[in-house]
């Protein structure tokens, strides 16, 4: 079987290529449904008794928070807090049906004490009821909504767990951007946990090409040979379209970490390549192009497959970690160096010849 594919691949090198390079394409574009979360409990093995804890109150009570922190030049003033209402009260009837639970803040607070005594809910507009109402907090209460200072002040946002967290952190920003005469900016665990999912998808990709990059560079600058760049890349691309993919497919959620298995694979599968582009080089020395890559093959490519069992070996050891981030990344390493083997066997004939 394996003698078939090599002679299928010697006889018909282009079209092995071209017909491999589809199959990649394919398979890539399972990497549009990688997921990437970056919740504290995504940390956690799901059986731990923190997790489970936190599952049960979840049940009863939100913990899920988007933080809103309002800078004004006043937070306990008449105006200023019928702002922080206004922007309270839109967030609630954009998004009440989308996964925002409630909201709380001092505004809200004081409506809800002048709803009671006048059937009003809303903040006054007279100072003096504002004062007298402010007053009749207590400041174990008062103090967790606004600054000592009386400059600043939060407003909670409590959201679903299975609500889409993205989607409400970006609507958030948007309403709160209208807010007039004060600056509102969205922060706390849903909002940071977002921001983090949001640099990881941005900065992935480039991070890992500027890992093949360097080491392509290293490559031309030792062996001063554009082609071995090409042979030693190839490989590597493709597991990393490969492996993408076929993650993408599993369904397994990433946390941020995952960002480091893209340079982890470039660092160790661009070898590959190599290791059988200068085995190749001595043996054409001596026979014939198709002849040197069967060498080659027979010869290092047994010792890259023994190279690629072990690492995977080593690599699925941390998919026995009862910690998701850990099992994702043994499984994202796993796959990437098997198809940095295969790639490389597929690949780098092809192009030798």
């Amino acid at each position: 079987m394996f003698d078939r594919i090599m002679d299928l691949i010697i006889r018909n090198p282009r079209k092995v290529l071209a017909a491999f390079t589809i199959v990649v394409l394919i398979v890539s574009s399972g990497a549009l449904n990688i997921e990437i979360v970056s919740n504290l409990d995504d940390y956690l093995p799901q059986g731990d008794p923190t997790v489970q804890t936190l599952n049960d109150i979840r049940k009863d009570w939100s913990v899920d928070l988007i933080i809103v922190y309002v800078e004004t030049d006043g937070a306990t003033g008449a105006a200023n807090l019928n702002e922080i209402y206004r922007i309270e009260k839109e967030i609630n009837r954009q998004l009440g049906d989308s996964g925002v639970d409630y909201t709380i803040s001092l505004a809200s607070l004081i409506a809800e004490t002048n709803a009671r005594i006048t059937g009003q809910n809303s903040v006054p507009s007279q100072q003096e009821f504002v004062d007298l109402y402010i007053s009749q907090l207590p400041d174990s209460m008062k103090y967790k909504l606004v600054s000592r200072d009386g400059l600043d002040a939060v407003m909670l946002v409590s959201v679903s767990r299975d609500a889409d967290h993205a989607m409400l952190v970006r609507e958030v920003n948007s309403i709160i951007s209208q807010a007039q005469r004060m600056s509102m900016h969205s922060t706390g665990p849903v909002a940071m946990a977002q921001e983090a999912v949001g640099w990881v998808m941005e900065k992935m990709i480039p991070i890992t090409f500027l890992s093949l990059a360097s080491a392509c560079a290293a490559l031309l600058v030792f062996h001063r040979n554009f082609k071995i760049v090409i042979i030693s890349g190839a490989p590597v691309i493709y597991s990393l379209m490969l492996t993408s993919g076929v993650l993408g497919m599993t369904g397994v959620r990433f946390t941020p970490t995952i960002i480091a298995a893209g340079c982890v694979l470039v660092a160790m599968g661009i070898a590959y390549g190599l290791y059988m582009a200068n085995r190749y080089a001595e043996e054409r020395k001596r026979m014939q192009p198709a002849e040197a890559v069967k060498r080659t093959i027979s010869t290092t490519g047994k010792a890259i497959f023994l190279s690629a069992a072990t690492t995977m070996v080593g690599f699925a050891a941390l998919m026995t970690a009862p910690m998701p981030p850990v099992f994702a990344m043994g499984l994202a390493l796993t796959l990437g160096i098997f198809f940095c083997f295969v790639s490389a066997m597929v690949a780098v004939p092809c192009l030798l010849l």
